[in-house]
């Protein structure tokens, strides 16, 4: 009987499908805030900037992602 494997199966689709509708929505926000929002990881490297950030410095994304703060 495979009747719990497809019940498992049934509920990780539903899981990754809300997964990615919270992604959709917060992706929405971050990018329609008014504020520069941009992200760092461990080693201080640029990672994200948001459209505010891009835009106030009038320069594509690509020119941050990448770089630290002393670049």
């Amino acid at each position: 009987d495979i009747t719990e494997q497809k019940e498992a199966a049934r509920r990780i689709q539903e899981t990754q499908e809300a997964l990615i509708r919270s992604q959709e929505i917060y992706r929405s926000v971050v990018q329609a805030i008014p504020h520069f929002l941009f992200d760092l990881d461990l080693s201080g490297k640029c990672t994200f900037v948001n459209d505010t950030f891009e835009r106030h410095y009038q320069l594509p994304r690509e020119a941050f992602i990448g770089k630290t703060a002393y670049d």
